[in-house]
């Protein structure tokens, strides 16, 4: 599937011709990609902010709200803590199924001869798979 250049990456357009960066063999690579999301993530943030709560006076109602909020919180860090458990084991599992190729680059090929082109090859292959899914983690995360 071959992308059209999109406003965002003609500027750039000599640059990945120059370092013979292939776009269109990673197409989210492009710029509108991260751009876009980031907006949106920033908009998001914004918009769905809590608005600041009075501080309140009365300390019988403090004391509920307190015992309220104990066993809410409970929840809520078992949640939050069961997503990051989830988060770090899918990052071992992207880390343990793309390293080994990686090791085998570097150590048999060398470094430079490996990223300017014969990883691409990897790609079609379980490296691509896991590498993609780690990539698209980071817009979640």
């Amino acid at each position: 599937m071959i992308m059209e250049t999109s406003m965002f990456d003609k500027p750039f357009k000599a640059y990945f011709k120059k370092w013979d960066i292939d776009t269109d063999f990673f197409p989210m690579t492009h710029l509108e990609f991260p751009v876009l999301l980031l907006a949106f993530y920033i908009l998001t943030v914004l918009y769905y902010q809590p608005a600041a709560t009075p501080k309140i006076r009365d300390t019988s109602s403090k004391i509920k709200q307190k015992k309220a909020a104990s066993s809410n919180d409970f929840t809520k860090k078992f949640v939050l803590s069961l997503h990051n458990l989830i988060l770090c084991i899918f990052s071992v599992l992207c880390f343990v199924n793309t390293a080994p190729v990686i090791y085998n680059f570097f150590i048999n090929i060398g470094w430079r001869k490996a990223s300017c082109g014969l990883i691409q090859k990897q790609y079609e292959y379980d490296y691509g798979y896991w590498s993609f899914l780690f990539y698209l983690s980071k817009y979640y995360e």
